[in-house]
């Protein structure tokens, strides 16, 4: 590893999952035009970036052998490209559930490779309406359901931590299991559907929509 990589990967080890993305962003030009990088993630854990999958996956696997108890674990690649850790049972190692690991590639650009956006300032009708102009009805869709999917994502994963913080003050087992349950139900990168499943439209002043 070259002194750069070397201080680069220093930089971003060990930190929680936005601060890794903005330590990418900040030191990228110090990184070989699209690089891959390898995003660790466990519930209530922090996230750490790797150079290969493999110590990615290790970061997990690492903790979930802590907890294992004797289970076996698994790993699968899902639609969107993300690898997800998951128990299996013990006689023909099918799927249980999800332990909570996943690890994600990050491709990062070099800074000179990016043009810098001429910012605006809108309202969310206006963006809403210059979207209506420029693409298709599908394509507006699957971009409102990339930002839905964020923020359900995100909740799913708050519902995961209180869920583990009542199992350690010794929550019912049943109560926490549920809550783990719903949370991967509603979970788009994990076991949820995809939200919403038709374009949201936005009410202009006197009633029309958008």
């Amino acid at each position: 590893m070259s002194a750069r990589m070397g201080l680069y990967v220093g930089l971003c080890l060990r930190h929680d999952h936005a601060t890794a993305h903005e330590r990418i962003e900040d030191f990228r030009v110090e990184v070989l035009h699209e690089t891959p990088l390898f995003l660790a993630e466990y519930d209530s854990v922090e996230s750490e970036v790797h150079l290969t999958l493999d110590d990615a996956r290790a970061m997990c696997d690492d903790i979930t052998k802590a907890v294992a108890d004797g289970q076996c674990w698994d790993w699968s690649r899902n639609e969107d490209g993300v690898w997800v850790q998951f128990w299996t049972h013990e006689d023909d190692d099918r799927p249980l559930h999800v332990t909570g690991g996943t690890v994600t590639e990050i491709r990062v650009q070099r800074r000179d490779a990016v043009p810098a956006p001429r910012l605006v300032s809108a309202t969310p009708l206006q963006v809403e309406e210059h979207l209506a102009t420029v693409i298709t009805e599908d394509a507006h869709l699957r971009y409102q359901q990339a930002l839905c999917g964020r923020a359900v994502e995100m909740a799913a994963r708050d519902i995961r931590m209180d869920a583990n913080k009542a199992m350690v003050d010794g929550a019912p087992r049943a109560l926490t299991t549920g809550a783990l349950n719903a949370a991967d139900s509603i979970d788009p990168m994990r076991c949820g559907p995809l939200y919403p499943t038709k374009r949201i439209t936005f009410a202009r002043p006197g009633g029309e929509t958008t």
